[in-house]
Protein backbone atom coordinates (compact mmCIF):
# COMPACT_ATOMS: atom_id res chain seq x y z
CA UNK A 1 0.00 0.00 0.00
CA UNK A 2 1.30 3.50 -1.17
CA UNK A 3 1.24 5.60 2.09
CA UNK A 4 -0.83 8.87 0.45
CA UNK A 5 -0.98 10.48 3.71
CA UNK A 6 -0.30 10.08 8.03
CA UNK A 7 -1.42 11.89 10.96
CA UNK A 8 -0.86 11.30 14.51
CA UNK A 9 -4.03 10.72 16.31
CA UNK A 10 -3.75 7.84 19.94
CA UNK A 11 -1.12 6.02 17.40
CA UNK A 12 0.62 6.88 14.01
CA UNK A 13 -2.06 6.60 11.45
CA UNK A 14 -1.15 6.09 7.73
CA UNK A 15 -3.74 6.44 4.83
CA UNK A 16 -3.94 4.76 1.28
CA UNK A 17 -4.75 2.23 -1.17
CA UNK A 18 -4.29 -1.03 -0.73
CA UNK A 19 -2.80 -2.23 -4.17
CA UNK A 20 -2.01 -6.15 -4.29
CA UNK A 21 -2.79 -8.26 -1.05
CA UNK A 22 -5.19 -7.97 1.92
CA UNK A 23 -4.20 -6.06 5.24
CA UNK A 24 -5.57 -7.72 7.93
CA UNK A 25 -5.50 -6.26 11.99
CA UNK A 26 -2.28 -8.05 13.71
CA UNK A 27 -0.16 -7.92 10.44
CA UNK A 28 3.48 -7.66 10.42
CA UNK A 29 4.57 -5.24 7.90
CA UNK A 30 7.54 -3.51 6.37
CA UNK A 31 7.87 0.51 5.20
CA UNK A 32 9.64 0.60 2.64
CA UNK A 33 12.45 2.39 1.93
CA UNK A 34 13.71 2.80 5.31
CA UNK A 35 12.70 -1.14 5.80
CA UNK A 36 11.13 -0.26 9.35
CA UNK A 37 9.25 -3.05 10.87
CA UNK A 38 5.26 -2.08 11.81
CA UNK A 39 2.26 -3.81 13.54
CA UNK A 40 -0.83 -3.39 12.13
CA UNK A 41 -3.10 -2.36 14.98
CA UNK A 42 -6.03 -1.14 13.23
CA UNK A 43 -7.88 -0.90 10.02
CA UNK A 44 -10.79 1.79 9.00
CA UNK A 45 -12.62 1.80 5.65
CA UNK A 46 -14.94 4.82 4.87
CA UNK A 47 -14.55 5.23 8.75
CA UNK A 48 -16.10 1.99 9.99
CA UNK A 49 -13.26 -0.20 11.62
CA UNK A 50 -12.55 -3.11 9.96
CA UNK A 51 -10.73 -6.22 10.92
CA UNK A 52 -9.22 -6.85 6.74
CA UNK A 53 -9.37 -4.68 3.81
CA UNK A 54 -8.60 -5.41 0.13
CA UNK A 55 -7.49 -4.90 -3.03
CA UNK A 56 -8.91 -1.35 -4.12
CA UNK A 57 -10.16 -0.56 -0.65
CA UNK A 58 -8.68 3.24 0.72
CA UNK A 59 -7.79 2.63 4.08
CA UNK A 60 -6.76 4.61 7.55
CA UNK A 61 -4.63 2.10 8.87
CA UNK A 62 -2.93 2.25 12.86
CA UNK A 63 0.43 0.86 13.06
CA UNK A 64 3.04 0.73 15.92
CA UNK A 65 6.71 0.35 15.28
CA UNK A 66 7.53 3.37 13.85
CA UNK A 67 7.48 7.24 14.84
CA UNK A 68 5.20 9.88 12.71
CA UNK A 69 8.26 11.40 11.82
CA UNK A 70 9.74 8.50 10.26
CA UNK A 71 6.84 7.72 7.88
CA UNK A 72 6.77 9.21 4.94
CA UNK A 73 4.39 10.43 2.03
CA UNK A 74 5.36 8.38 -0.86
CA UNK A 75 6.93 5.21 1.23
CA UNK A 76 5.32 1.78 0.98
CA UNK A 77 3.66 -0.62 3.42
CA UNK A 78 4.92 -3.88 2.06
CA UNK A 79 3.48 -7.25 3.39
CA UNK A 80 6.40 -9.56 2.55
CA UNK A 81 9.00 -8.71 5.01
CA UNK A 82 11.60 -11.28 3.63
CA UNK A 83 11.56 -9.65 0.12
CA UNK A 84 9.88 -6.17 0.51
CA UNK A 85 9.47 -4.16 -2.44
CA UNK A 86 12.45 -3.68 -4.32
CA UNK A 87 13.94 0.68 -4.08
CA UNK A 88 15.77 1.48 -7.20
CA UNK A 89 16.96 4.64 -8.29
CA UNK A 90 17.66 3.26 -11.90
CA UNK A 91 14.74 2.19 -13.82
CA UNK A 92 13.14 1.31 -17.62
CA UNK A 93 10.15 3.23 -18.75
CA UNK A 94 8.14 3.85 -22.01
CA UNK A 95 7.34 7.46 -22.08
CA UNK A 96 5.53 9.47 -24.67
CA UNK A 97 6.60 12.95 -26.00
CA UNK A 98 2.99 15.37 -25.65
CA UNK A 99 5.28 18.39 -25.49
CA UNK A 100 8.52 19.65 -24.81
CA UNK A 101 8.62 23.29 -22.91
CA UNK A 102 11.12 25.51 -24.66
CA UNK A 103 13.34 22.81 -26.01
CA UNK A 104 13.08 21.44 -29.76
CA UNK A 105 14.34 18.15 -28.97
CA UNK A 106 14.94 15.55 -26.39
CA UNK A 107 18.22 13.84 -25.85
CA UNK A 108 20.02 11.71 -23.18
CA UNK A 109 21.07 13.44 -20.24
CA UNK A 110 17.76 15.42 -19.92
CA UNK A 111 17.44 16.35 -16.54
CA UNK A 112 14.02 18.37 -16.39
CA UNK A 113 12.10 15.39 -15.60
CA UNK A 114 9.80 14.99 -12.82
CA UNK A 115 8.50 11.26 -12.20
CA UNK A 116 4.92 11.26 -9.82
CA UNK A 117 3.93 7.94 -8.42
CA UNK A 118 0.88 7.92 -6.14
CA UNK A 119 2.26 10.58 -3.40
CA UNK A 120 6.16 10.13 -4.11
CA UNK A 121 7.69 13.29 -6.82
CA UNK A 122 11.43 12.53 -7.70
CA UNK A 123 13.51 14.80 -9.81
CA UNK A 124 14.83 12.37 -12.60
CA UNK A 125 17.63 12.07 -15.33
CA UNK A 126 17.18 10.84 -18.94
CA UNK A 127 20.20 8.77 -18.96
CA UNK A 128 19.89 6.62 -22.54
CA UNK A 129 17.53 6.70 -25.33
CA UNK A 130 16.68 2.72 -26.01
CA UNK A 131 14.16 3.19 -28.39
CA UNK A 132 11.07 4.88 -30.31
CA UNK A 133 7.97 2.66 -30.74
CA UNK A 134 5.05 2.85 -32.87
CA UNK A 135 2.10 4.03 -30.96
CA UNK A 136 -0.60 1.97 -32.80
CA UNK A 137 0.96 -1.30 -33.49
CA UNK A 138 3.45 -1.20 -30.17
CA UNK A 139 6.03 -2.24 -32.30
CA UNK A 140 10.04 -0.68 -32.01
CA UNK A 141 10.16 1.46 -34.89
CA UNK A 142 14.12 2.23 -34.28
CA UNK A 143 17.06 1.32 -31.38
CA UNK A 144 19.19 3.31 -30.47
CA UNK A 145 18.14 6.77 -30.67
CA UNK A 146 19.87 10.13 -30.59
CA UNK A 147 16.95 12.24 -29.83
CA UNK A 148 12.84 12.78 -29.98
CA UNK A 149 10.99 15.85 -31.03
CA UNK A 150 7.47 17.16 -29.61
CA UNK A 151 4.76 14.76 -30.55
CA UNK A 152 7.00 11.91 -31.67
CA UNK A 153 5.92 8.18 -30.81
CA UNK A 154 6.59 6.38 -27.62
CA UNK A 155 9.89 6.22 -26.79
CA UNK A 156 11.94 3.22 -24.14
CA UNK A 157 14.29 5.15 -22.23
CA UNK A 158 16.46 4.54 -18.81
CA UNK A 159 16.22 6.98 -16.15
CA UNK A 160 18.18 7.74 -12.64
CA UNK A 161 16.36 9.42 -9.86
CA UNK A 162 18.34 12.69 -8.38
CA UNK A 163 17.25 12.97 -5.28
CA UNK A 164 16.00 9.78 -3.17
Amino acid sequence: MPILNKFKDMGTFVMGKVEYVSIHEGDSLVVMPTKKHVKVVDIYCNEVQVKRAGPGENVRVGITGIEDKNTLSGSVLSSNTVKPVPVVTEFVAQLQILELHGRPILVAGYRDVRLHIHAAVEDCAIMELISQIDVKTREVMKNKVLFVKNGDVKLSMRSVCLMM
